[in-house]
């Protein structure tokens, strides 16, 4: 299992702290949904929302960049 409770979402490489990701474990094989922006349901939210068109999200820890993406167009 993988605690990410020192990780952090980032859409600004000069940024990368922007929103820690708190109380979550992933178990192997395991997947968590995290939608961007404001929610009051029971689901996973960021602080942040993305940019429609060619933007980027940073996965990080204390160490540095640990994932990125890389989008033309959201849906």
């Amino acid at each position: 299992m993988l605690n990410l409770n020192n990780y952090y979402l980032s859409d600004d490489l000069n940024e990368l702290y922007k929103h820690r990701l708190e109380n979550i474990t992933l178990k192997p094989n395991g997947v968590v949904v995290i939608y961007m922006g404001i929610g009051s349901d029971n689901n996973y939210y960021s602080s942040f929302n993305l940019e429609s068109k060619n933007g980027s999200v940073y996965l990080s820890n204390n160490f540095g960049i640990v994932d990125s993406i890389t989008y033309e167009d959201l849906p």
